[in-house]
């Protein structure tokens, strides 16, 4: 952290005083000790394979696969028919640390409307492809508790102490308004 509040030092020197800069992080991070592993699902209904180095492959001509995002995973349904998919999606309510399904808008915000669903994980779970030892994770649905990115300004068109934004989301409309763009 020492090197990153020199480099900060540097670049708000930079800037000079009469500079508004907005600090963000690109999103958030949960603590996580769980991991739900959802191409397992697939790989148990003989959707996928994996090799002799455990890398999934597409085995069965289904084509499909989760893709895993931490916080959330979605379904690239691939051949899967509405059955089948219905099938994985039961199965995967049932799964520990599975904590709700995307809704409609979340599914478009996030980029995946081509997936069947998307499903976000409980606190404490994170969603992967492959086993991996982690402490923190991204990528859960905008209203999970205590899940906000790193804001702060620094700037004479701020007033000190004054929060503003809270999400990601309004950043860029904020730091437009500053600058007097539309």
């Amino acid at each position: 952290m020492d090197v990153l509040d020199v480099n900060l030092k540097k670049l708000l020197d930079a800037a000079g005083a009469d500079t508004d800069v907005i600090l963000f992080s690109d999103h958030a991070q949960r603590n996580v000790s769980h991991m739900l592993l959802p191409n397992t699902l697939l790989l148990q209904a003989r959707h996928i394979d994996v090799d002799e180095e455990g890398t999934y492959i597409r085995g069965s001509g289904a084509d499909c696969f989760f893709e895993c995002a931490g916080g959330c995973a979605f379904l690239h349904q691939g051949q899967l028919d509405t059955q089948q998919t219905a099938a994985i999606r039961m199965k995967l309510a049932e799964t520990e640390g599975f904590a709700r399904f995307l809704t409609e808008e979340e599914m478009r915000i996030s980029g995946h409307t081509q997936c069947a669903f998307g499903f976000a994980a409980l606190p404490g779970y994170s969603c992967e492809a492959y086993p991996k030892a982690e402490a923190a994770n991204h990528g859960y649905p905008l209203d999970t508790d205590a899940y906000k990115v790193f804001y702060m300004t620094v700037a004479p068109g701020f007033t000190p102490g004054e929060e503003t934004g809270g999400s990601l989301l309004d950043i860029a409309p904020m730091a437009a308004e500053i600058m007097g763009l539309s």
